[in-house]
């Protein structure tokens, strides 16, 4: 059974920040870069919204 999450779920995050850990490894910096940017956007939202009582993104 295949199951999709939305883009900010935290186990997209954790896989997204987890290969980018393993690009930079690699030395892949260029492919590395937007994917861990991408996660540090949206931990910045995710805490922003629990920081100002709006819902979190599920």
């Amino acid at each position: 059974m295949e199951r999709v999450v939305s883009a900010d779920h935290p186990k997209a995050l954790r896989s997204r920040d987890a290969l980018g850990r393993v690009l930079l490894a690699l030395e892949r910096v260029d492919e590395a870069e937007p994917l861990l940017l991408q996660n540090l956007d949206a931990a910045r939202a995710w805490r922003g919204s629990a920081t100002t009582g709006t819902p979190r993104p599920s």
